[in-house]
């Protein structure tokens, strides 16, 4: 679940988020430091729109943490379409392992606000 209820950016923005991951269990990972990360948003018609991956844009919070940071730089959000997006997560580990959420909210992007 994303630490925040409403994910957003306005459009030539930077932002950083923390998104909390749990096994289907609900139990915390706390190997997140061992894997490699895909985060993806697609619009509403399941385009993609954007894909971030490890190390630089998706990284562990802190290895004793089920949290991961993502940031979107400016060039990235300029990029992207005002309106709505559908947002996953996909983490993989040396050992062959592979989990994917998929978030049931949706990401926002604004256009200038001023």
């Amino acid at each position: 679940m994303p630490i925040q209820d409403n994910l957003f950016i306005t459009k030539g923005n930077y932002k950083t988020f923390a998104l909390e991951l749990r096994t289907d269990e609900g139990d915390q990972l706390h190997d997140l430091d061992k894997a490699s990360f895909e985060f993806m948003l697609k619009d509403m018609e399941e385009v993609e729109a954007l894909k971030l991956l490890s190390p630089t844009d998706v990284k562990p919070d802190e290895p004793d943490h089920s949290q991961v940071l993502v940031t979107i730089d400016t060039a990235r959000s300029e990029k992207l379409e005002v309106g709505l997006y559908r947002y996953a997560l996909q983490a993989r580990w040396p050992d062959g392992r592979v989990h994917e959420w998929v978030f049931p909210r949706v990401f926002h992007v604004f256009d200038h606000m001023i």
